[in-house]
């Protein structure tokens, strides 16, 4: 991997993790080096050992702005999550602002309001904004749902991972190797990384679309089934409930979200047509609170077709009487 040099003194680290993305790195480039700051700034880029010219191309950015652009090219493929820890703690910058090689800014002012919000605020350890979702090149809804708050707390985003990637700005130096051990062991790395620095103080977000958030077929979420999906977020509840040393209050909201979630994978099954739920429901009922049960039990009979309602109607027979 080559070393990076010269990185002290910097206000702002931009950190760009990228493999294969020959097809969209120009425009994700481009659009930090078209910001309008008053302070300074590096762009550093991790590239995963990409085989379809994406490499050749960042080599030529490097060699027109050798001061700006600091590479870290990786000598084998070593995996999304490890090139993406050897991006963010290579910064020794104030800040870090962070994104992927598939997506891109669209607004040169992007950088400074993250920078002035959180210089004028130091309860705030991560600032936010919203973006437009593009889902194989055609424009989709925004990316954040209206209604969220401008400050967020670690319970919001618990509940919800709704914050775009490539809208992470957010003060380096935070995080504790024990921190990053965690980040090493979660299935995904955003979502985590949101909750450690939220620890640390609150989410800064801006109901602005600042940039372009990217969902194609090489897309790693995009490549999963739904299923594949939802069973991934309850996995992640479960890793945040045995490893993030939460209260007892997060914990609750961790299960009540893992029984949503299971909600959705019955909703999902039987809108399918399969019948093979049976688990989907005690999961239901396992992680919801008691007094929730009967609730649980009407929304999940109106969900059955009519052909499996005399099967269903014995399942839950059986399940109360336990």
């Amino acid at each position: 991997m080559k070393e990076v040099s010269d990185l002290e003194g910097k206000h702002v680290s931009v950190c760009l993790i990228t493999y294969n993305h020959a097809s969209f790195i120009r425009r994700a480039i481009d659009g930090v080096l078209n910001q309008k700051i008053s302070f300074s700034f590096e762009l550093i880029i991790a590239d995963d050992y990409s085989t379809d010219g994406t490499r050749e191309i960042l080599l030529e950015y490097k060699n027109r702005y050798p001061n700006v652009i600091h590479l870290l090219l990786q000598n084998r493929n070593v995996g999304p999550s490890q090139n993406w820890l050897d991006l963010i703690t290579t910064p020794k910058s104030k800040y870090i602002a962070y994104f992927e090689g598939d997506d891109y800014w669209i607004d040169s002012s992007k950088l400074q309001v993250q920078f002035d919000a959180l210089e004028n605020n130091e309860g705030f350890s991560l600032c936010t904004h919203n973006a437009i979702t593009f889902v194989d090149g055609k424009k989709n809804l925004d990316y954040v749902n209206a209604g969220v708050r401008p400050v967020n707390t670690f319970n919001d985003v618990l509940m919800c991972n709704s914050f775009p990637s490539s809208s992470f700005f957010y003060r380096n130096n935070l995080l504790t190797s024990r921190d990053y051990r965690l980040l090493r062991e979660a299935l995904v790395g955003d979502w985590p990384l949101q909750l450690l620095l939220l620890r640390y103080g609150k989410m800064c977000y801006i109901n602005n679309c600042y940039s372009v958030y990217n969902i194609h077929s090489g897309s790693s979420w995009a490549v999963s089934k739904q299923l594949v999906k939802i069973n991934n977020i309850i996995v992640i509840y479960h890793f945040f409930i045995s490893n993030m040393l939460i209260n007892s209050e997060e914990i609750e909201i961790a299960r009540n979200c893992i029984a949503g979630n299971y909600r959705a994978i019955l909703s999902w099954k039987i809108d399918a047509g399969e019948s093979l739920f049976f688990r989907d429901i005690l999961n239901v009922f396992k992680y919801s609170k008691i007094y929730q049960l009967n609730d649980l039990m009407l929304l999940v009979k109106s969900l059955v077709p009519s052909r499996l309602k005399r099967k269903f109607k014995y399942n839950m027979s059986f399940l109360v009487s336990k």
